[in-house]
């Protein structure tokens, strides 16, 4: 019986039972009651309230990562909070909250029916979540470190994800089972992705490279080497054929997708006047003294400094 049940059966008793006088006794002792049992609930009242407001306010910190589904009926975002939330495309009505991840999410996206959600997170793990309940499916678990990108294939059996362990790795969509690693990079993935068909895969990476790889066994198909910086991203062209490329070198390129042959540079590739100046007075100063200082003069040696092997003097051209 409720609380309010129960003071308002002892005050009718006690009106009939002792008169007006034990009603008063009876109301102040209801009053006393109700408030403690307040008092004992709110911290439970209190919890509620703020989840109800987060839930319907959003994400608590960065969005980094937002994709639509495939039919554009909903948008799956990704957070700094340790959550992906799905929404409501047309009214921004927030569906599902995917919580699990205990580190930042990385990215988030749909499956190729829309069914699924897979995520990318800092805490060494991808996670598989059904799309419409937020239900968690499968935890991918083999990183060593953050994982950065995880994409479905597009038959959407499998997955592959981008570590800063320098692999990428295959994994069953269904069971979230290890497949393969995709081994050789001597830097962090910042992604990988799958070709149009699903039998290749091609990884960008800082260690200045893309390679391109066997979807099925993990083997190593070609290695796309050009780039002067770090890669930060890779995609194959709609029919597979070609890959793009960009990097911190300034410039995106073109590749060949399954011989990785270099077919194109896209972009700027000499310096602005102001970075010629720079990149000449850094190159005369380790001419001078075949080594090359930092700037805030801790004679710390970056590197031997010649022509043949300065970035900089090659990224301007020679001066």
């Amino acid at each position: 019986m409720h609380l309010e049940d129960t003071c308002g059966t002892e005050l009718s008793a006690a009106v009939h039972r002792d008169g007006i006088g034990a009603m008063n006794s009876i109301r102040h002792f209801c009053l006393i009651a109700t408030v403690a049992f307040m008092l004992a609930l709110w911290p439970a009242l209190l919890a509620r309230a703020q989840t109800s407001t987060a839930d319907q306010l959003g994400h608590t910190n960065w969005v980094i990562s937002a994709a639509f589904s495939p039919d554009g009926s909903r948008v799956v975002t990704a957070s700094l909070d340790d959550t992906a939330r799905v929404w409501d495309a047309v009214t921004g009505a927030p569906l599902a909250t995917l919580k699990g991840h205990t580190d930042w999410v990385k990215s988030a996206l749909f499956s190729p029916d829309g069914a699924r959600v897979v995520t990318a997170s800092k805490d060494k793990t991808a996670r598989i979540w059904d799309a419409k309940t937020g239900a968690l499916l499968a935890t991918l678990t083999g990183h060593t470190d953050e994982v950065y990108s995880a994409v479905f294939s597009p038959d959407g059996s499998r997955v592959v994800t981008a570590s800063e362990d320098n692999t990428a790795r295959l994994w069953d969509a269904t069971t979230g089972a290890a497949l393969a690693t995709l081994s050789g990079h001597a830097g962090w993935v910042n992604s990988a992705v799958f070709s149009p068909d699903g039998s290749r895969v091609v990884t960008a990476s800082e260690d200045t490279t893309a390679r391109l790889w066997d979807a099925k066994t993990g083997a190593a198909l070609a290695t796309l080497s050009g780039h002067a910086a770090a890669v930060h991203s890779a995609a194959f062209s709609p029919d597979g054929s070609r890959v793009v490329t960009a990097s911190e070198d300034k410039t995106a390129r073109l590749w060949d997708g399954k011989t990785g042959a270099a077919l194109a540079t896209l972009g700027h590739i000499g310096c602005t006047e102001s970075e010629k100046q720079n990149c000449a007075f850094r190159w005369l100063t380790c001419t001078n003294e075949n080594k090359l200082t930092f700037p805030n003069n801790l004679a710390q040696v970056y590197k031997i400094c010649t022509p043949d092997n300065d970035a900089c003097f090659k990224a301007c051209g020679g001066l």
